[in-house]
């Protein structure tokens, strides 16, 4: 059976890889407010201490006319959501905050879009995905495992009204504004 590619590679290699840039990485998307002028409002939430702070729960996405979806937060639990194929839950974990500090630890990758790496339409445990990803020759794909994925994933986080701003710095200062659905 001939594998789906796109440029040569794998289509489930590239989803992951989209998903490992976007949701680890934080890389944000441009506001159009300005850089450089530290706006932002007095009220910003953020939990205390090592806890779930429950003005995150809810789902949190991007667009204005068209809603995608990116994280849904639910009392210490998370799912991150794929831009390929759209609105498809593709990772999920725990979550803690403290001090508007936010840590997401993914614990399970959804195998639907990597079904041409001989994956089912079911969530693995990282290391299920891992050991199947290496077993199918994806070498590459366990390395991106092994440094965006396993690892927990802290960001500051500030939350104004239906707007959550993510802040991270991993692969220099990037900032995701998100909104409340």
């Amino acid at each position: 059976m001939k594998r789906k590619k796109i440029g040569g590679k794998p289509i489930g290699l590239m989803v992951l890889a989209m998903m490992l840039v976007l949701a680890m990485t934080f890389i944000g998307c441009d506001t159009g407010s300005g850089a450089g002028n530290g706006g932002g409002s007095g009220n910003a939430g953020g939990g205390t201490g090592s806890e779930t702070d429950p003005a995150l729960n809810g789902l949190w996405g991007e667009g204005e006319h068209q809603f995608f979806p990116r994280f849904l937060f639910n009392n210490g639990n998370v799912e991150y959501f794929s831009e390929y194929p759209a609105g498809l839950p593709l990772a999920r974990g725990t979550f803690t905050t403290n001090n508007n500090i936010l840590t997401m630890k993914f614990t399970h990758l959804n195998g639907s879009p990597f079904g041409d790496l001989g994956f089912g339409s079911r969530w693995y445990t990282m290391a299920e995905f891992r050991a199947r990803a290496q077993a199918a020759g994806a070498s590459e794909l366990v390395l991106e495992l092994d440094r965006y994925v396993i690892p927990p994933q802290t960001v500051s986080y500030f939350i104004s009204g239906n707007t959550l701003t993510l802040v991270g710095n991993l692969f220099g200062d990037s900032v995701w504004t998100l909104h409340r659905r």
